[in-house]
């Protein structure tokens, strides 16, 4: 075996690189060096998680900002496309230029990057050095459309072209394949994680709540959370169910802001979901990617509140798989909440389809063959 230099590229967002960690530590101990490179926010949270990283990139508060103006002065009927090519688009452009000479002197053989870190196949390309991409979720024949809308940017003009093209790691069981051709229709399948634990401990509290079973988590994730209402419907929806009810509200939104919560709902900024899920009966999310497979990996149903994104069609592949139920926006409320959790909890059909995706997963390569399969 040549031990290899992998360089990894990654938005700045946990969402798109804690999927690929287990890849990532199964190199590492296979003998190969990896470097990840992303946002200097997010620096930290890799390193603490025992890798490798360097600065590269804007900050994830930028990459929204900018989504945010250019979504809002687009045309009502490419509002979505405008925004997500901003946000995947200029900072692909502008980390590029950090990533060219920090390639040049790390001199890695292939590089890694997620599906959206769109600098990674250019930076490859340049280089003259393979390059695989990561799926985080589904592999959505959208991907074409959005690199299309990036490909306006200098300097990525090709992208697609380099994208489609690329070794495609796949981190999606069968039951939850969207219908239609894929972007990648040789894609290598790996086992999706549950999650990163991060070295942290679920804290005494979260134990206690925990203690007796019967535990519903609720979250909208660490990204579109921001709407305390909606975080307070869904508090008021679950609590009425009289069980323990776990709540995460992300970075940006203080749990304090929505108390007083009843005795037997427990509400914090942010858990490790690898500690969390295998305690929990119920998930109540917004069904992105990481909390959709993570509680398949734990073989447990789902109620999905998608927000936007791509997290209106994970919630269809769940449903479509029996594992879970989804409430659509324009129905979110504590009613159609509360009636949705009922309906999982009391119908042994949802747990019994969550069960058959985590046959799935857990048939599935895992990342040492994967990485062997790669890279020697």
């Amino acid at each position: 075996m040549r031990r290899r230099r992998i360089l990894v590229t990654t938005s700045p967002a946990y969402g798109h690189a804690l999927p690929m960690l287990p890849l990532l530590r199964a190199a590492r101990a296979a003998g190969h060096e990896v470097l990840v490179a992303t946002g200097p926010d997010f620096v930290p949270a890799l390193r603490e998680r025992g890798l490798d990283a360097a600065a590269a990139g804007p900050v994830w508060s930028d990459m929204w900002r900018r989504h945010v103006e250019a979504s809002e002065r687009a045309p009502a009927d490419v509002q979505h496309l405008v925004g997500v090519a901003t946000l995947f688009g200029d900072s692909a452009a502008e980390r590029l230029t950090d990533l060219e000479p920090l390639a040049r002197r790390w001199k890695p053989d292939v590089v890694v990057h997620e599906m959206l870190e769109l600098a990674g196949p250019v930076l490859a390309d340049r280089l003259g050095v393979p390059a695989v991409v990561h799926g985080f979720g589904p592999l959505f024949p959208f991907y074409e459309m959005i690199a299309g809308a990036v490909a306006e940017r200098p300097g990525l003009e090709d992208v697609w072209g380099l994208l489609s093209a690329e070794e495609c790691v796949d981190v999606t069981p069968p039951s939850l394949h969207p219908d239609g051709p894929t972007p990648w229709p040789g894609a290598r399948p790996l086992r999706p994680s549950a999650g990163e634990p991060g070295g942290q401990d679920l804290p005494d509290e979260v134990r206690s709540l925990l203690a007796d079973g019967d535990a519903v988590y609720f979250t909208l994730g660490t990204v579109l959370n921001t709407a305390g209402n909606e975080l307070a419907a869904g508090i008021e929806a679950l609590a009425g169910l009289g069980r323990p009810v776990l709540v995460t509200t992300g970075p940006d939104v203080d749990p304090d802001a929505l108390a007083p919560v009843p005795d037997h709902v427990l509400a914090v900024r942010f858990l490790p979901q690898a500690r969390v899920l295998p305690e929990v009966d119920l998930v109540v999310s917004q069904c992105g990617a990481g909390i959709m497979l993570g509680a398949l990996a734990n073989g447990t149903a789902q109620v999905a509140l998608p927000r936007g994104a791509d997290q209106p069609m994970h919630a269809q592949l769940v449903e479509r798989a029996g594992a879970g139920v989804a409430v659509p926006p324009p129905l979110f409320g504590v009613d159609a909440i509360r009636d949705a959790a009922q309906r999982v909890l009391g119908d042994p059909s949802f747990a019994t389809a969550a069960a058959a995706v985590r046959a799935e997963i857990e048939a599935m390569p895992a990342p040492a063959e994967v990485a062997a399969e790669l890279w020697g």
